[in-house]
Parts: structure tokens; sequence; C-alpha cells
């Protein structure tokens, strides 16, 4: 074997190990979420407390949410983490961790915390199939009494940000709504960065790992025929 063949082949080798490797990692979507704190300050609506859910649609073995890398434009954490309800774990000063499934249903967890310019933190979420009613992700602003504060959503609905994980294990992040209140004023609360569905980088990997696949039965055909 020349040089250049071997060289091909560590490379295939490589490429191959990190296909491998991707489809692992491709299992969960990440979702950067930053959320715009500037009029909660020293409202009387006050103290104000960053509240997470994770609820199971009814069918599947259920998904699970990571909430971590907050940051707090000037603000801080304050207090210690709640338990709504079920076993969700963690707190604001490392991450959150929340799970859902036929034996714990729902889930909620939330912590005091003293505003800044902005909040922001990352939401990993895994992505098992669900049934018609999806698993779900929401995430919402509580006050004082730790009722939701209101928001702009048409609907009426009272969280910021819901992330829904479908029947083919899809995350679809639902409109998001900024905070429509009498004290707090009306304005957009909640932005983005979503990292793309795993599913189109997936495409790749598997492309990848059809050109690996043919890459060694032309090298064992070839090899038998010499």
């Amino acid at each position: 074997m020349n040089t250049n063949s071997k060289f091909k082949k560590i490379v295939v080798l490589l490429a191959c190990a990190w296909a491998l490797f991707s489809l692992n990692a491709l299992q969960a979507a990440v979702v950067h979420v930053d959320v715009n704190t500037s009029s909660l300050g020293s409202n009387p609506n006050g103290p104000f407390y960053l509240d997470f859910q994770m609820n199971y649609g009814g069918a599947g073995i259920g998904n699970s949410a990571l909430v971590n890398n907050f940051t707090f434009g000037g603000g801080a954490s304050s207090g210690s983490a709640v338990v709504g309800v079920g076993n969700p774990t963690g707190n604001l000063n490392s991450s959150f961790n929340l799970s859902a499934n036929g034996s714990n249903p729902f889930n909620d967890i939330y912590q005091a915390f003293t505003p800044g310019v902005t909040v922001g933190f990352d939401l990993t979420l895994t992505a098992n199939p669900s049934g018609a009613t999806p698993d779900a992700f929401l995430f919402a602003i509580l006050d004082h009494t730790t009722g939701q504060i209101p928001t702009s959503d048409p609907n009426g609905g009272l969280s910021l940000l819901e992330v829904d994980i479908d029947s083919l294990g899809h995350t679809v992040v639902k409109p998001y709504h900024g905070v429509n209140d009498a004290l707090l004023g009306d304005y957009s609360a909640v932005t983005l960065a979503v990292v793309p569905e795993p599913a189109t980088a997936a495409a790749g990997v598997f492309a990848l790992g059809f050109v690996c696949l043919t890459f060694f039965r032309s090298r064992k055909g070839s090899t038998q025929s010499s």
C-alpha cells in the first residue's frame, strides 16, 4: 500500500468514527433562550421567579429537559429552588433536570432571581417520539404570588415559551410570547437561537456512513480480487 492510499484510509476511518459518535450526539435538540427582564427590576410585583415545566403527553417513553448555562445580565439567582410537582432537580447556580414519563407525568420547578437586563439559558431536550398529545417543555416567569405573569398570547396562555416533542420525535418551538402586564408593560420578552433540527444534520451523518460502508466494501472486493 502506498503513502497516498494509507492517508486516504486514515481519513475515511476518522470520518466514520465521527459519524458513529455524531449519531449519539444528534439525539438531543438544543435551544438557547434569552429573556428581556429589564422591566422587572424593583417592580412591586416582585420578587420574581423563573419557572420550568416538563410534561408527559401520555404515550411513548417520555422525554427529559436539561436547562443550564444561566446568565443574568447584571442580576443573580436568589434563594433555593422549589419543586412544585414531580421530581425535578437542580438550581439556578448550576442546572435543572426534568424528566416526564408515564409514572412521572408532570414536573415543575422554580427559583427566585434578582432581575438584571436579561436572563439567558440553554435548553437541551431529548427527542423520543410522543403520541397525539406531545410531550412539552414550558418556561414562564412568576410574580411574588408564584402566579405566572400575563403574556401576549392571544389564546390566554401564560408560558413565555413552549417546545413540544411530536410523534416523530421532532422538536417544535411554538410561537413564543412577550409580556402584557398592567405594571410590567407590553414588550417582547423572549428571543431564541435554535440549533438546526437533529434530523437535518443526521441526513449528512447517514450519507457519510453510507460512503464509509461503500468504501470498505470496495476495499474488501479489491483485496479478494488481487
